[in-house]
């Protein structure tokens, strides 16, 4: 409930960075917005394992008392981190050009910001994932609060006192970032005082964290790939469909605090006890409920969506069309999000081959059907339907006790 309640209250802190750059910026500047921050969720799905990695081993340890052992995890991946770090800033600074000519943009600042925000990302993650794993909520709630409030307050100062642009946005999120990580860091230190442990030598992480990252790259893939496709393909339709989409991810986003909630507490090496079945019970009732009441609500009222979030008086009838078609097309992603985080909190791989299949089916439906922005969202309706039914196929029959 406290990552349910804090959550949902970052969340509309984001909604109110959404109406503030929303309003203020242009449709075109809006689409180059939503598209790079989209690109920065799919570059980071292979952060996001490093996230699983870290809160599933700290978990761990927990259970088993060697607090001690989360330290040098933390250290361990840290050389990882700075390394890639310094590849993501070279490499954006490298190829900034031929980036913004794949997304039909005209200046190549914001590729650069969004590779400065790229490479925070990592150390959000690293230590994100240690306050997870260690089940600090409060803290992991206050971290991501900050990020949320620092974001709209200089996404505000900068688009609506200096420029309305898509570069201002991306400064916005990273100072936010920087924020988080002095929090989250803080908090740490804080919590691992006193550890104990026998210092003994770390698992091998690094299976967990490939095939994690496959799996995760996958969700990333049908998630947030959308507006990258469609500026490619449908510059022309790249406004009205990030609005739309934008309203899809927030629908989608609220069950996402119940997964959080539930993967350092059914924690295993492969095993699935009664307990968990009755957790993962609650964990889909709540996010049923959610994912249920959210869209419904778009379904009938789109309009007052886009009026709240965009200052849209009088939205066409496309534009309305859109909003309900993107919503249904991303519901079954909610779902599927607490069923993977589940699978992945017990080290369970089963479903790898199969998310990685759906994610190229997707990029290759969209490459073959892309003449209108209907034949996009069918197309990931189909994928985001097919990732639920395998998160739904892969789970367990039977507890082991």
């Amino acid at each position: 409930m406290v990552l349910l309640v804090a959550t949902q209250a970052s969340h509309m802190v984001n909604i109110g960075f959404t109406m503030v750059v929303g309003r203020a910026l242009s449709d075109a500047e809006y689409s180059i917005l939503q598209a790079l921050l989209n690109a920065v969720l799919i570059v980071s799905a292979p952060v996001l394992a490093l996230r699983m990695v870290i809160a599933h081993y700290t978990a761990r340890f927990i259970q088993s008392g060697r607090t001690q052992e989360i330290k040098a995890l933390l250290h361990y991946w840290n050389l990882y981190v700075l390394v890639a770090a310094a590849v993501i800033l070279a490499g954006v600074f490298v190829a900034r050009g031929p980036i913004a000519s794949f997304l039909n943009l005209e200046r190549s600042g914001p590729v650069l910001v969004m590779g400065l925000v790229l490479a925070l990302n990592l150390y959000m993650t690293l230590l994100g994932g240690a306050l997870h794993g260690m089940q600090a909520f409060r803290w992991l709630v206050s971290a991501t609060f900050s990020w949320a409030v620092v974001r709209l307050v200089c996404a505000a100062g900068l688009v609506l006192l200096v420029s309305a642009t898509a570069t201002n946005g991306l400064l916005a999120q990273f100072v936010a970032t920087l924020v988080f990580i002095g929090v989250a860091a803080y908090a740490i230190r804080r919590g691992l005082r006193g550890a104990t442990g026998r210092g003994e030598p770390l698992p091998d992480t690094i299976p967990y964290f490939w095939r994690s990252c496959v799996v995760l790259v996958s969700y990333a893939v049908l998630m947030y790939s959308d507006m990258i496709l469609v500026r490619r393909f449908l510059p022309g339709d790249a406004g009205p469909f990030a609005y739309a989409a934008t309203i899809g991810r927030t629908v989608i986003f609220l069950p996402m605090p119940i997964a959080v909630a539930l993967f350092p507490k059914v924690i295993s090496e492969g095993g699935m006890t009664g307990a968990d079945r009755r957790m993962l019970r609650r964990g889909i009732a709540y996010g049923l409920a959610l994912t249920l009441t959210a869209v419904a609500g778009v379904l009938l009222l789109p309009k007052l969506a886009l009026l709240v979030l965009f200052g849209m008086e009088a939205p066409g009838t496309e534009q309305v069309f859109l909003v309900r078609a993107v919503v249904l097309a991303m519901s079954p992603l909610g779902l599927a999000y607490i069923l993977m985080n589940f699978e992945l909190a017990q080290h369970r791989f089963a479903m790898l081959p199969g998310a990685l299949l759906i994610a190229v089916a997707y990029i290759a439906g969209v490459a073959l059907f892309h003449d209108t922005p209907r034949q996009v969202i069918a197309v990931l309706a189909c994928v985001s339907t097919a990732f639920l039914v395998l998160m739904l196929v892969c789970l367990p029959r039977d507890a082991s006790r």
